[in-house]
């Protein structure tokens, strides 16, 4: 009786193990998906940041234009920022119903064209193709949590670009500020 136990144990270690090797590939093989959506999600955050400073820079802001009119485009500016920050939060957490406002947003998004079509039609790409699919499923959730060791290692021209995309944005904004 203590062999088949000790059998069992084993069996059950092994299949472990084999189940640990296997979310290992699964996750090394969508890593960069991962990482690619996630970042869209940050850039959400981003857009999210600027618009409701825009919205309170709005309100505070005193010209012509009648308050109503301020009052409800700050407002509308605001509400949207915080919706992106909503749907930027799903995407940063791989959240399956973050899916349809990401849609929604980048939808929208396409009628700035060149660039913005460019931009948000990769995003849909990402988000609605077979790979966005996987990264977006519970199975990978749990592919996940069974590899918290494995990381993504951001390179670091990517983290320049980042740092002077954020230079050049505050620049304007520090400009818009001071130009009245």
């Amino acid at each position: 009786m203590c062999e088949n136990s000790l059998d069992k144990l084993v069996h059950q270690q092994n299949s472990e193990v084999a189940e640990d090797s296997t979310s290992e590939e699964i996750r090394k093989k969508y890593i960069n998906h991962e990482a690619s959506v996630k970042s869209i999600g940050f850039l959400y955050f981003l857009g999210a940041f600027f618009l409701i400073v825009a919205g309170v820079i709005g309100l505070i802001y005193n010209d012509e234009d009648p308050l109503v009119a301020r009052i409800f485009v700050a407002t509308l500016l605001i509400c949207l920022g915080l919706f992106q920050l909503w749907v930027g939060r799903g995407l940063r957490t791989l959240k399956s119903w973050a899916r349809i406002p990401t849609g929604i947003l980048s939808g929208i998004g396409l009628l700035g064209f060149p660039i913005g079509t460019i931009i948000n039609g990769y995003i849909l790409y990402l988000v609605f193709c077979k790979k966005g699919s996987t990264v977006f499923s519970p199975e990978y959730q749990q592919v996940i949590a069974a590899t918290p060791n494995i990381k993504y290692k951001t390179p670091i021209i990517i983290w320049i670009l980042l740092g002077l995309l954020i230079f050049i944005l505050g620049l304007g904004l520090i400009s818009l500020l001071f130009s009245s």
